[in-house]
């Protein structure tokens, strides 16, 4: 019986860390404020732009930084693509367009609220896709 529960135990261990593997997207709450995001989101961009991953850190979002911000966090500016949504309609099809098409190493998604599960499975999908990973950044 014991070694039976310890088999049991490994199988779920095992499928618990197939599936945390899998995951490629993370999410980041912060405060509503979009300046008040910008140090976490440039000092996480400046580490990400200086991967030895030679593909693009893309960020999907409206345009508040500037290259002169990038440029104080030490954010590699050759190697980011900034997308500017035209509408808030379109953020999921760009995120995950650019996520499928494994052009980015990773991609970095700014939103105003918590995105659902339907959205989150299809971002986790494109990531696996384009073998990259997200992070969504959104308030509270």
């Amino acid at each position: 019986m014991e070694n039976a529960l310890q088999n049991s135990f490994d199988f779920d261990n095992e499928n618990a860390a197939d599936t945390r593997a899998e995951r490629r997207i993370m999410e980041f709450v912060c405060a509503d404020d979009r300046r008040q995001q910008l140090p976490l989101l440039l000092s996480l961009m400046g580490h990400l732009s200086r991967t030895d991953d030679s593909r693009w850190l893309t960020c999907i979002g409206p345009a508040f930084f500037s290259k002169n911000d990038c440029l104080g966090y030490q954010v590699h500016w050759q190697r980011l693509l900034q997308v500017i949504p035209r509408s808030h309609e379109s953020n999921v099809e760009l995120a995950e367009r650019a996520l499928a098409a494994g052009r980015s190493h990773t991609v970095v998604w700014l939103m105003a609220s918590a995105p659902n599960e339907q959205t989150l499975r299809r971002l986790e999908k494109a990531a696996a896709l384009g073998d990259c990973q997200g992070l969504i950044i959104h308030g509270r």
